[in-house]
């Protein structure tokens, strides 16, 4: 759950994953886009973060990010897969990626 927190926590769970993974690893993982219904619920902790604690005080921030963002987060990986999908829950989207660390 690698979208739980801001764009920059997400950036810095990216970097470690980028700096154990070997040149040639793969990473799969999930993100959540801005189509997702729960996006703009809550309150506004950062930009396109959310945590919605009005009825549940162990409630944590969850960044949503577009493709441009998700690209933009990726750098140093490559992206070989990237879908929106839609989970059991009606409104309920993930971007499903696998990305590749770039060889040096």
């Amino acid at each position: 759950m690698i979208y739980h927190g801001n764009a920059g926590d997400v950036g810095r769970r990216l970097a470690e994953i980028w700096r154990v993974l070997r040149p040639g690893g793969l990473y799969q993982g999930t993100m959540l886009p801005t189509r997702n219904s729960n996006y703009g619920i809550g309150r506004m902790v950062a930009p396109d973060t959310f945590v919605d604690d009005a009825n549940d005080h162990r409630a944590h921030e969850h960044y949503y990010c577009d493709a441009a963002a998700l690209v933009a987060l990726f750098a140093g990986f490559e992206l070989l897969a990237l879908t929106q999908r839609q989970q059991r829950k009606p409104g309920s989207w993930h971007w499903h990626l696998i990305a590749e660390r770039r060889r040096g």
